[in-house]
């Protein structure tokens, strides 16, 4: 998934946020542990709900390990193990500090 991909997939709620004058709140998004490229999934989405004026929720923040963004799976044994310095974490706290 590539940005410019997420900006045509959100093109309609962009268009209903104009149309409308409307307040737009994304509840919910992620990615999991083991996705591909997920922290530049991360910072693709914050970056366009930034630019949209969107607020925005991550779903969910220590609530599971799959979804944990202080959480990586460890290569020689293949569970999930604490980590904070990966790249899942440093997007959503770029995305918190407006980077």
């Amino acid at each position: 998934m590539d940005k410019e991909k997420l900006r045509t997939w959100l093109k309609p709620v962009v268009e209903f946020q104009r149309r409308h004058n409307a307040k737009i709140y994304v509840g919910e998004f992620s990615a999991c542990i083991y996705a591909p490229g997920a922290g530049q999934y991360l910072r693709d989405c914050i970056s366009l709900f930034e630019e949209y004026g969107w607020d925005w929720t991550y779903h969910s923040f220590r609530e599971s390990l799959w979804w944990n963004v202080e959480t990586v799976i460890d290569e020689v044994t293949g569970k999930p193990v604490p980590n904070k310095d990966n790249d899942r974490f440093r997007a959503l706290i770029d995305g918190f500090k407006g980077k």
